[in-house]
């Protein structure tokens, strides 16, 4: 825990120079709906209590936090594809890098939780070895 909390530390002046949007804070699979309603499908996010303005890249690393390269790739592919005209991403390898630096924060911030009933052993030691697996992909 010792090295995570180190890099999380010295990424934070990163983590808050992003601009900001509103963010959901919680975007996981559970929390989307898809609508079939002819044609495209349409995506409603559900769960806003933890809503807040910061990073879009918080919200695909909160989505992608576990993936795969090709996975992750497949996302911020899809990601770029839909953005409004006059916003970008930084380069693909700087946004993967920020995309790991926020799946630290949210491990860390998630770890904050463990203490509360439902919270399990095993869970905690998911969250620390991706973080730490997280920290050596920097290194």
């Amino acid at each position: 825990m010792r090295a995570i909390l180190h890099k999380h530390e010295a990424l934070i002046p990163q983590l808050a120079a992003q601009p900001r949007y509103l963010v959901h804070g919680n975007y996981r699979p559970y929390n989307i709906v898809v609508s079939q309603d002819g044609g495209r499908p349409r995506l409603c996010v559900t769960d806003r209590e933890e809503a807040a303005l910061g990073s879009p890249l918080y919200d695909l690393a909160y989505l992608s936090d576990g993936f795969e390269r090709l996975r992750l790739d497949a996302l911020v592919d899809a990601y770029e594809a839909e953005l409004k005209t006059g916003t970008a991403l930084p380069d693909r390898t700087e946004t993967l890098r920020l995309i790991r630096y926020f799946h630290i924060h949210r491990n860390l911030k998630t770890l904050g939780k463990a203490r509360f009933p439902g919270f399990s052993e095993k869970g905690v030691e998911k969250l620390v070895s991706r973080s730490e697996e997280t920290v050596r992909w920097l290194a």
